[in-house]
């Protein structure tokens, strides 16, 4: 099992155990056996391990059992196995130089019993057990060098009161975060099975928007996550993947890559660009003698001529097994010389801990302070070892080392500034991810624009207004009911401010002044609306009235009653409006788009939020209020269409409603629907909505009085004002004036011209305009 951690600091001070770059070639081509003697033992190695003869016979101090458990002859991994053998060797080595030391333990041999835990945890706990339970006393353990191996035999030798000496390898963030006053929060702990993939815990991982994400695991398992990562968008400038630094060389250009995973080794060079290394620095570059008065750079020259492995260029844990039983020889030297003030002697140590031996040990093993072939060896007061931290960086392809740090002191040295290590500016984790929200509005040029059309619009109306009012005497202008035409003109101007209300949200608005606008909106548009095409039908349908009389009777419909009518659809439309805002009162709400990141602030997330005004049964009233309108819009065609054959421009304004109809009718089929698409772009929405009721309200504007205007200013003739017979009237012969009336009226005209006022006057009251 393999585990993903993701954490909010850039920080970490502990990685896990790393592999050796060595290769199978280094046994090929020692196939042979070597003896070496090192002090009381005869060192054996062969192609399955190593084996030492204790001469005992050299032996006469009293001696202290340590367990030694590393990963030797039955372990599968070669890797883990070499590991174990390099360190069973540097411990062996320590003790050595702790023997022939003339002051530490002076009194005493320590000697090591070989445990070989096969890098599994069971079987280390068993070897444990058989330890505890042999005849054999041990003072301390040494190892298990594998992460889940230390933590697991830990338990159980904190219950034996055993110290148990060795760097851990593992990763263990949440106690630096403890040590730290929670600098570090592990936000995901993911784990994966290699079989299974990772794909679904990086989908989480994304879900989390993790930053910053520390691997724990082998190379081979890094090729697999880092090209899923890539297919996941987790990878990349705004991300940091921090890993262990014991990776071969190109690790991540392998042959099969693309064949198992997916990825080529272009996609795996850009997944991997910029990834933090991190492995502790397993030899000292401190050119003086340890406290075994050899320097590291001859226990380097020692292992290289051994193992073949320059542990200046790779990571492994054998220096740290060194400086282990070091750390464990000091401790006993502290403990021993307290112990000797009351008379006891490190051999009363009991598992049961009689003598409070143990807690002493940890006390004094918290006061060990030394230069080993690792580096400086310090501890804290939980027991963690504060050694130094090789922090590397992978830069074109090329892993360069980019600082330092060194825990007995706290302090990182760095090799490179924060600019040249972060050329894209420093990337940050979820937490310091800068999140913004931004109302959308509808753009404030936009608004403007149709502002100042509005304004023009409003400006044109009145100005047809004041023309209706001056020359309401004139025969044309009296012919076309100036009263409803006043009205018509209102209804537009309210459909004028209905743009500029439904573009105030650019301002900015708070909520409560929002919510009103929203609610005034509609109540304009609505009455708007309804005044200028409830006048305008109301004339047509004066019209139509009069011209389908069958009963030759003269009517006489004057303008109050086309107002009462006007008066009637307002009131439909207050009762749909009040009830809507009564029961169910329009609401601000709030709606998240998206989220889009700020140009060249990558940790900039903008979370774009939309203000709408909504209430639980809005589509039923916005249904009553467009079913409604529908219906006197086919009101309107309908009566249009039955006087379209009156011939009197002055009267009958039916071929200039029926364009405004039309108009209407396709920009709102339009509108509507386009309206509704839109509904989460504001701007566009606008271009839509408000170009639309500007262009329906303009062109209504123009035809009913441009045509008028132009008349007036060109003149006409006035005997010809409504004195145009009707050819018929849906297919029948005009009922509104008879033939021989207009014989009677021509032949009065004749004899007396001063008939003419008269008979206009009798004209007019027939059709009261």
């Amino acid at each position: 099992m393999c585990s993903i951690f993701v954490i909010t600091c850039f920080m970490m001070l502990a990685v896990a155990i790393g592999t050796p770059s060595s290769q199978e070639s280094y046994v090929e081509e020692n196939l042979g056996t070597e003896q070496e003697s090192i002090g009381n033992f005869t060192y054996e190695s062969s192609l399955y391990g190593f084996s030492f003869i204790d001469q005992d016979e050299f032996i006469d101090k009293p001696v202290i059992y340590l367990a030694g458990f590393y990963p030797l002859e039955t372990t599968e991994s070669f890797p883990m196995k070499m590991l174990g053998y390099q360190s069973y060797y540097s411990s062996l080595l320590a003790l050595q130089h702790v023997n022939d030391h003339p002051t530490v333990l002076k009194d005493y041999h320590l000697k090591l019993i070989r445990c070989d835990s096969a890098n599994r945890v069971g079987l280390a706990l068993m070897k444990l057990f058989e330890q505890y339970s042999s005849t054999t006393k041990i003072s301390a353990v040494i190892g298990g060098l594998r992460a889940e191996v230390t933590e697991a035999m830990s338990k159980v030798t904190a219950i034996m009161n055993l110290i148990q000496a060795m760097r851990d390898f593992s990763t263990r963030l949440q106690k630096h975060s403890e040590k730290t006053n929670y600098t570090i929060e592990v936000i995901a702990s993911e784990s994966f099975d290699h079989n299974s993939g990772a794909n679904d815990r990086l989908k989480f991982l994304k879900r989390k928007d993790a930053r910053i994400i520390i691997g724990n695991f082998y190379e081979y398992e890094a090729v697999m996550v880092f090209c899923q990562a890539y297919k996941q968008g987790l990878t990349g400038p705004n991300h940091v993947w921090m890993i262990y630094g014991y990776y071969q060389v190109d690790w991540w250009n392998m042959s099969y890559t693309e064949t198992h995973y997916g990825c080529t080794p272009e996609q795996m060079a850009e997944a991997v660009e910029g990834y933090i290394a991190v492995s502790w620095d397993v030899i000292s570059d401190i050119d003086k003698p340890t406290i075994s008065n050899y320097t590291p750079e001859w226990y380097r020259q020692k292992m290289l001529q051994k193992f073949d492995e320059d542990l200046a260029e790779t990571v492994v844990p054998a220096p740290y097994a060194y400086d282990a039983i070091w750390a464990a020889a000091l401790a006993f030297n502290a403990t021993e010389a307290d112990l000797s003030q009351r008379g006891l002697g490190l051999l009363n140590f009991t598992y049961e801990d009689e003598y409070n031996i143990t807690t002493l040990m940890q006390e004094k093993m918290k006061t060990v302070d030394f230069l080993g072939v690792s580096g400086p060896i310090k501890f804290t007061d939980k027991g963690d070892s504060l050694g130094i931290l090789k922090i590397s960086q992978l830069k074109n392809g090329v892993q360069r080392e980019i600082a330092r740090y060194y825990g007995y002191n706290d302090s990182i040295v760095w090799d490179y500034t924060f600019d040249e290590i972060w050329e894209n500016g420093i990337p940050a984790d979820s937490d310091q991810t800068i999140r913004l929200t931004q109302n959308m509005m509808i753009s404030e040029k936009l608004f403007v624009l149709y502002a100042v059309m509005s304004a023009f619009g409003v400006m044109t109306a009145i100005a047809f207004l004041l023309f209706n009012i001056v020359y309401r005497n004139e025969r044309l202008i009296k012919m076309s009911s100036p009263n409803m035409n006043n009205v018509i003109i209102f209804g537009c101007i309210l459909c004028y401010i209905t743009t500029v209300l439904y573009g105030l949200d650019s301002l900015n608005l708070g909520d409560y002044r929002l919510r009103v606008m929203c609610q005034v909106q509609k109540w304009c548009f609505a009455f708007g609306f309804t005044l200028s095409f409830g006048a305008m039908f109301s004339k047509t349908w004066r019209v139509y009235s009069i011209f389908t009389n069958k009963k030759l009777q003269k009517r006489v419909i004057k303008d109050p009653r086309l107002l009462a009518m006007v008066g009637v659809l307002l009131l439909i439309d207050l009762g749909i409006l009040l009830t809507w805002q009564l029961t169910d009162p329009l609401e601000i709400t709030i709606k998240s788009l998206r989220n889009k990141t700020e140009e060249g602030k990558p940790v900039t997330i903008i979370n774009i939020e939309q203000h709408l005004c909504q209430s639980t049964y809005q589509q039923y009233f916005t249904g009553a209020l467009y079913i409604y309108k529908g219906l006197l819009l086919i009101f309107g065609a309908f009566i249009t269409w039955q006087t379209r054959n009156v011939n009197i421009p002055a009267l009958n304004d039916s071929k200039y409603i029926g364009l405004s109809i039309y108009n209407v009718v396709i920009f709102s089929s339009l509108g509507v629907p386009l309206s509704f698409l839109l509904q989460d772009d504001s701007s566009h929405k606008y271009v839509i909505v408000g170009g639309f009721i500007i262009f329906c309200t303009t062109l209504t504007l123009c035809l009913l009085f441009f045509p008028k205007v132009y008349s007036i200013i060109n003149g006409y003739a006035p005997e010809e004002v409504g004195s145009r017979a009707m050819s018929n009237v849906n297919g029948r012969q005009g009922y509104g004036r008879r033939m021989e009336d207009s014989n009677r009226r021509v032949s009065l005209l004749a004899k007396d011209p001063s008939m003419g006022l008269k008979i206009e006057n009798e004209k007019t009251s027939e059709v009261q305009i």
